[in-house]
């Protein structure tokens, strides 16, 4: 109950962004067009008639969440030992996870309504993180900063919880909704409505000053280092922006005319959900697609006659089950080929100058 709330909440939000009204597909019966991938190596992590959602990778271990009947848990799987491990066993539900160093945060419904909860591998420790009731949704974490959207006063707003402080903080007060928060470092950036449309905000720690970043429709969001990423529809499709703030430049990267949103970031490397190729059977689905900083070269990672995401999922829904994430040179993401949602990894092949 508390999960299908949460995506009210969520159509509410597309109902702001309309991003539906932007597509361009190409009809079902056309053929994938023949592109290029980049080069490297595919592996099934989670796979079965269980279904998988919401991979976040970091380091060697991939989260996710199982979806079945009865409840949802948190699962994570360690790469250099292969093996599954089950981190919650609560019968309520647990979802939403991301993981950043030892420490793994989900939203966790057993308290009779969404909190955000943390486990510690190294202490093998779980905590709850907020106490109050409300729904929460969107949970990012690092180093020891957790961030989230509470709707705890009315509207949605950006939390943020410092573990080396036990403190928690309230970073936006605007009566407009704020979602989609992710945080690095000192700053967190956000989607915001303020202004009557989506646009992208950040909040800076070290000074508390709050600087918008963008003046369209945009939204979702994600930070590394000095560069923040999002979906952006200025020019009437969605395609990807970036903002580097040690130069105080932005750029668009990517320039097609499909839609491209649901990016992920890491180091120069930056990955998204494109909708330009499809197969028969699919009149709207999304493949993934990177883009490397340091090369200035495009490259499509997965592309073929299944969907790597179904982008009618993503238009009807905005909560991330699906979002693919990265690490180093590897990607998760949530994949139907199976004809289930499973978790699979692409480990991209950096050697030789490819264009990876």
């Amino acid at each position: 109950m508390i999960k299908q709330t949460l995506i009210i909440y969520s159509l509410i939000s597309l109902l702001l962004i309309n991003i539906g009204t932007a597509s361009t597909a190409i009809s079902a019966e056309e053929p994938i067009q023949k592109a290029e991938t980049a080069r490297g190596v595919e592996t099934p992590i989670a796979t079965g008639e269980m279904v998988h959602y919401h991979p976040a990778i970091y380091g060697d271990k991939i989260v996710w969440y199982d979806n079945i009947p009865e409840n949802s848990d948190i699962i994570m799987y360690n790469l250099s030992t292969c093996t599954q491990s089950k981190i919650t066993t609560d019968g309520s539900d647990q979802y939403d996870p991301t993981i950043n160093g030892d420490n793994i945060v989900w939203i966790d419904s057993r308290d009779g309504h969404s909190e955000i909860y943390m486990y510690n591998l190294s202490t093998s420790k779980e905590t709850r993180v907020t106490n109050f009731r409300s729904f929460k949704m969107n949970p990012d974490i690092n180093k020891d900063k957790i961030v989230w959207a509470d709707d705890r006063n009315g509207s949605w707003d950006i939390y943020l919880y410092n573990l080396s402080t036990s403190k928690e903080t309230r970073i936006t007060s605007n009566e407009s909704a704020q979602f989609d928060p992710s945080i690095y470092g000192d700053r967190i950036v956000w989607t915001d409505y303020r202004h009557g449309k989506s646009c992208v905000y950040m909040y800076d720690l070290t000074n508390s000053e709050e600087t918008r970043l963008s003046n369209t429709y945009s939204y979702g969001p994600v930070i590394y280092e000095d560069k923040i990423v999002w979906a952006d529809e200025r020019n009437k499709n969605s395609d990807i922006y970036m903002y580097n703030l040690s130069t105080s430049r932005e750029t668009q990267i990517t320039t097609n005319e499909f839609n491209q949103y649901s990016p992920a970031v890491f180091g120069d490397r930056i990955i998204w959900m494109d909708e330009r190729w499809k197969g028969p059977g699919a009149a709207t689905r999304a493949d993934i697609c990177m883009y490397n900083l340091s090369t200035s070269k495009e490259v499509p990672v997965i592309i073929n006659k299944f969907s790597q995401f179904d982008g009618n999922t993503y238009h009807n829904s905005i909560v991330n089950e699906f979002k693919a994430d990265i690490y180093g040179n590897r990607i998760v993401w949530v994949d139907d080929r199976d004809k289930n949602s499973n978790i699979y990894m692409f480990t991209l092949d950096t050697s030789d100058n490819q264009p990876a």
